[in-house]
């Protein structure tokens, strides 16, 4: 079930995803798939997909095509206030500041 929800994750990262969803598709308890994708990937579920869609965002920031709120959007974030805090929390740097960086050029903003 492991491969399977990482394989998952990789795939639908944009999605609305969650551990309950997923369990329910391969008929086990949520708390059972929690505890063996902890054992095994030594990170929880939603830290695993947290980082997919950052890393995932970081690549479509640094290309300085998108605006920050899309990058949001696309990457799963339904939220831009909640996506920006995310990103400075992992990467250290805004989204903005992040892409400034990257780019060295101007940064659209939303």
């Amino acid at each position: 079930y492991v491969r399977q929800t990482m394989r998952r994750i990789q795939q639908s990262y944009a999605a609305r995803i969650s551990i309950e969803r997923l369990a329910d598709e391969f008929g086990v308890s949520a708390s059972y798939l929690s505890r063996k994708f902890k054992e095994a990937a030594r990170q929880t579920f939603g830290e695993i997909l947290t980082r997919q869609r950052l890393y995932m965002a970081a690549r479509q920031l640094s290309t300085g095509i998108y605006r920050v709120y899309e990058v949001a959007e696309q990457n799963g974030f339904g939220d831009y206030k909640n996506f920006c805090t995310v990103f400075k929390k992992y990467a250290g740097e805004s989204p903005t500041e992040f892409m400034r960086h990257r780019r060295g050029n101007a940064v659209r903003d939303e």
